[in-house]
């Protein structure tokens, strides 16, 4: 989120400044009287009309939509369903859990209540649905393993880690090199898109701004053509 955060921080002063300056040009040309002004999309209060409530409903679903845990399940759900985003996310879900399952194991936590716990510490509340019947396969008997394998929320590779960790004895260890596996797929992943989302915001904003001096060019001349009429 930070990295998207920078990457995307000049196209968002970009916007904000030409709010700014084209506003107070409007406000300075309408004061003179000299002329109708600069248009752009986002000084008009008819866009604020409609963005406004869509920006504001966005918040009021992160602020108290998100924190309430069937929205949640359903929003991370929905984020899973997204390509390239989804499997970042949940790579970094996936981290979170092999290494909080790789302390708890070294402290000497039941196996099952530790898969519980490091489930609910992955911060995906869709993947830590999918590792609710974990714990109860453990309980049952079956290996680590074999009970996550039941779960299907890793992949083949990973499990193959994990398998290697419960014959060996080496269970804590696997799951960290599992977490650095995860970690390391997932950072590249998202400096890929981070930087692509930010390059994709700058072709958005310098299409506006040439609306915006195509538009003031096009109204300047034809203010011109009218004088000479």
């Amino acid at each position: 989120r930070n990295l998207i955060r920078r990457q995307t921080l000049y196209p968002k002063i970009v916007v904000g400044a030409s709010i700014l300056v084209i506003g107070a040009a409007n406000l300075f040309i309408g004061f003179i009287g000299g002329g109708s002004g600069i248009y752009s999309p986002l000084t008009q209060w008819s866009t604020w009309v409609v963005l406004g409530p869509v920006l504001i409903g966005i918040l009021l679903f992160v602020k108290f939509g998100l924190p309430n845990p069937n929205v949640r399940h359903s929003w991370d759900g929905f984020v899973q369903s997204i390509p390239y985003l989804g499997t970042t996310s949940r790579m970094f879900a996936m981290a979170k859990f092999g290494r909080a399952l790789a302390a708890m194991y070294r402290g000497g936590v039941p196996l099952h209540r530790g898969t519980m716990l490091a489930a609910d510490a992955c911060g995906n509340d869709y993947i830590r649905a999918k590792f609710a019947p974990a714990g109860r396969y453990l309980e049952e008997g079956r290996s680590l393993s074999e009970s996550i394998a039941l779960t299907g929320a890793v992949d083949p590779i990973v499990l193959d880690m994990i398998r290697t960790g419960d014959s060996t004895g080496n269970l804590d260890m696997m799951l960290d090199k599992m977490a650095d596996f995860y970690e390391d797929d997932g950072e590249t992943r998202s400096n890929v898109m981070a930087t692509v989302l930010g390059v994709v915001c700058l072709l958005l904003v310098a299409l506006y701004v040439l609306y915006v001096v195509i538009t003031f060019y096009q109204g300047h001349f034809s203010n011109l053509g009218s004088a000479g009429e």
